[in-house]
């Protein structure tokens, strides 16, 4: 809190036995009413000036039972973190900040408390004492003081905190007044009454040192403010106006619905003396802001100074009979007070210990909660001010995340943390050391990553801090952070850094992660559910959008159903086909760069399978038991997870009986349809199959050889129809691809090689036999160079049977015959119509 010019308070520590008589949890519930004072319309403010005289704002120590000096080395850190790590993770890119720019400047305040709250259009900052609207572009709109804006020019305003509700678009501003000679105490709330805070506000004064109607003469000091769906969270430390001693923290709950209507009684709820589970007094406790529905409210609060668990807090029915429940003790690696922080080109310590290990503010989302606070960390050369953070799962009881963040020689202090909407963590806080001025830094970490990023400045220090307070700098008491109003992608940073003057000043500044949304979705776009794998780290459902650093480069893998008894490229009779309908994106995983832009997606699509049949025909009917030829599926999924053209052998027929590797590697399976090949595109993906040369057969218990002559089919095209190696592309369920073999010397018919009236052979006059026969329709040759041992393999001389317009077509009964050097073939050609042959 603030006191008048020249008028100084010490708040005194007082020694007391500890207690081993376990007491009740906390007191209340309570109930009590609050008085509308006013309506103000921000624009009717008189505007406010930075200007040098300086008050000092007390701040309230913890129970005098728990006093720790907070110089002694740090132990038992679950997960450490180092500011400037060597691994490629947190190799740094100098993310782009979509704002920067100087806020409220020294006032006649210290510390200045920063805090900040973005809605849709505006930005809304205030330190000790004054309250400021800015455009998101950094043009100020107004700015006045709480004096002015509280018509109250006799009491002391302080510890502002302020919050735009995204659920009912309101802004709410929060300050506490205290009167040491009138040893009054008041929380003053303000609330919008739309989402433009230029606009008119309603103002409340509610009575903060009483619980619930019983007066306590307790006046409050260092303000939680949080908020869900239904009510608004106020929490203080209590303490006594004789001595300045700490009593107690409290908790008031008001129904949203009553204080943003402007009546002019509103009530509330009391809680107080919370007490944490080894019977110790909660100090500190703080209300989280809360993102999505919830059944209850949650709070949290760390041990005073020292200590290795948090206390987890839930409200339940806050808004018709609330009750308190103590969740949890949740254990984490121990912290511990930090030291006051070095600062270049001087011996003047910048304060950090006197504010210990208090919470600073949490967040709440997707039953995860958020803090960070400040403790001793010994990096090696020394303990210095460090970065504590943490996730807790409320649903279990369990520590997600427990890490310190800091850096050797360097010192961190008065850390706040948020979370946007892709759960991305964002940590705001000041850092100084005897080679660097104190600044503002901001560090993320995505759910991708293992630990926070490198730090970044906001603003760097430039000069030395001095300070006014018995000779000892106050700095924070705490940091502003908050989720923009119109974009849950973008984070706005708030915080104190020193001029070359000594005075200090403040630091706007915003960054946002870029949107991607991932889905599953069949031909129709409509959304299979699922899962999704980002990065090789995150798995989201269909339908997720997660938040990815501007221009990075990332990758995305469907797991499909991801159900460990089905396939991870389908859905039943769905295969993935390609991302985004792009053919050439045909893979599982997909490579993509994250813009700053909206309505980014990766899509994975989804097509069906029909069945079909890749196999061989040998013109003769051969069996074809145990034989093999090659299907070369693109999108076949390994059984290491890749992918790509490359043929692999089976005996056919190929089909869903006969598992075809690729087509039908699983239980379900199939083919795509109409997927062809582009000559002027080589990437783009098809299926292709390829025949070797020659088969052995059997026939009669006899070997025949088969040779390739080409590939035919029904509903089927091909590349090459007579390449060994061809394109092939299937165009309805069942469709068939045959390669066909001639067998060696072998007919279909009896009639092959001779009627009594056909010759079939001829010698030459070079010793040659040469001869002609029919099989399948079809007039073949051949010849022997070895009066008939041996034969080469024979040709075609007759085109194959044919069809054309209704009309079949083919060859039999050849003759041959010589005149000692030449040959004359011929065989007769049957057309045959519905209802002639010719």
């Amino acid at each position: 809190m603030n006191f008048p010019t020249k008028k100084f308070w010490l708040i005194f520590i007082l020694l007391f036995a500890f207690s081993s008589t376990y007491a009740q949890v906390f007191k209340g519930p309570q109930s009590g009413k609050t008085k509308l004072i006013g309506i103000v319309n921000f624009k009717s403010l008189p505007q406010s000036i930075e200007s040098k005289t300086k008050i000092n704002i007390s701040l309230g120590q913890g129970p005098s039972n728990e006093t720790a000096t907070g110089k002694n080395a740090y132990l038992g850190i679950t997960n450490t973190e180092i500011d400037e790590p060597n691994g490629t993770l947190e190799t740094v890119v100098n993310d782009q900040l979509f704002a920067n720019f100087e806020g409220i400047q020294q006032t006649d305040y210290e510390p200045p408390d920063p805090v900040i709250a973005a809605g849709t259009n505006y930005i809304v900052i205030a330190v000790n004492s004054t309250l400021a609207i800015y455009t998101k572009n950094g043009t100020k709109i107004s700015q006045t003081d709480f004096s002015d804006f509280f018509n109250n020019n006799i009491d002391d305003l302080f510890d502002p905190k302020i919050i735009y509700d995204h659920y009912d678009k309101r802004w709410v501003l929060l300050v506490i007044e205290r009167n040491e000679l009138n040893q009054t105490s008041n929380y003053l709330i303000a609330v919008s009454q739309s989402s433009d805070p230029t606009g008119s506000w309603y103002k409340y004064e509610s009575n903060a040192c009483l619980n619930g109607s019983n007066s306590t003469q307790l006046w409050a000091d260092y303000p939680g403010l949080g908020y869900d769906d239904n009510a608004i969270y106020i929490t203080s430390n209590q303490y006594s106006f004789s001595q300045n001693l700490f009593q107690y923290a409290k908790l008031r709950i008001f129904k949203k619905s009553e204080l943003y209507g402007g009546s002019e009684t509103i009530n509330y709820t009391d809680f107080w003396n919370m007490k944490n589970s080894d019977n110790s007094k909660v100090f500190t406790l703080k209300p989280a802001h809360h993102f999505g529905t919830t059944n209850s409210a949650y709070l949290l609060n760390t041990k005073w100074y020292s200590g290795a668990s948090i206390t987890l807090w839930r409200i339940d029915n806050p808004t018709n009979s609330p009750t308190l429940v103590r969740q949890a003790t949740v254990s984490v690696g121990s912290y511990s007070a930090p030291p006051d922080a070095k600062q270049k080109d001087s011996n003047i310590l910048i304060s950090v210990n006197r504010v210990g290990t208090r919470t600073q503010d949490v967040v709440y989302r997707e039953g995860k909660i958020y803090t960070a606070f400040q403790t001793g960390y010994n990096w090696g050369n020394g303990t210095v001010s460090a970065i504590k953070y943490e996730k807790i799962d409320v649903i279990n009881n369990t520590v997600d995340i427990d890490a310190v963040y800091g850096s050797d020689n360097e010192y961190y202090y008065y850390p706040n943390i948020y979370v946007d909407a892709y759960n991305d963590i964002f940590l705001v806080f000041g850092k100084s050391s005897s080679s660097e001025y104190a600044g503002i830094y901001w560090a993320y970490r995505t759910p991708t990553d293992t630990r926070l990023r490198k730090s970044q400045p906001l603003k760097e220090g430039e000069g030395v801090y001095t300070g006014e307070l018995w000779g000892e700098p106050r700095w924070g008491d705490y940091s502003g952070i908050c989720l923009d109003g119109a974009n849950n992608n973008q984070i706005w940073f708030y915080g104190e850094w020193a001029k070359s003057n000594g005075e200090w000043s403040t630091q706007v500044g915003s960054f946002r992660f870029a949107p991607v949304q991932f889905s599953n979705l069949n031909e129709n776009n409509s959304d299979l559910g699922g899962q999704l794998l980002i990065n090789s780290v995150l798995s989201v459902i269909s339908g997720t959008e997660v938040g990815f650093q501007p221009n990075s480069e990332n990758t995305v893998k469907t797991l499909a159903s991801g159900d460990v008894n089905n396939p991870s490229d389908r859905f039943d009779n769905n295969k993935h086909n390609n991302w985004n309908k792009n053919n050439l994106s045909y893979l599982i995983s997909n490579n993509f760069t994250a813009f700053d832009a909206p309505n980014q997606s990766q899509k994975a699509y989804f097509k069906q399978l029909f069945p079909a049949v890749v196999t061989i025909y040998t013109l003769e009917n051969l069996s074809t038991n145990n034989k093999e030829l090659s299907f070369n599926d693109p999108w076949y999924l390994n059984s290491d997870g890749t992918q790509g053209n490359n043929f692999a052998s089976h005996t056919v027929p190929l089909n869903k009986t006969n598992v075809m590797t690729g087509a039908y590697n699983q239980s379900t399976g199939g083919v795509f349809l109409d997927q062809n090949p582009d000559p002027n595109d080589p990437n783009k993906p098809y299926y292709s199959v390829k025949a070797d040369a020659q088969q052995t057969f059997k026939a009669h218990g006899e070997n025949i050889t088969g040779y390739f002559l080409g590939w035919e089919g029904t509903q089927v095209d091909f590349e090459y129809p007579d390449q060994q190696e061809t394109a092939v592309v299937f165009h309805s369920e069942n469709a068939e691809a045959r390669a066909v073999y001639k067998g060696h010397l072998a007919s279909s018919i009896a009639r092959a090689s001779g009627y009594n009236n056909g010759r079939r052979i001829c010698k030459t006059n070079d010793g040659k036999l040469h001869l002609v026969y029919e099989d399948d329709n079809t007039i073949w040759y051949t010849y022997s160079t070895d009066n008939g041992h041996t034969w080469a393999k024979e040709y075609a001389i007759s085109p194959r049977p044919y069809s054309q317009n209704s009309i079949a077509h083919s060859f039999k009964n050849p003759s041959i015959a010589t005149n000692g050097s030449n040959l004359y073939v011929v065989f007769e050609e049957v057309v045959q119509n519905n209802s002639s042959t010719n």
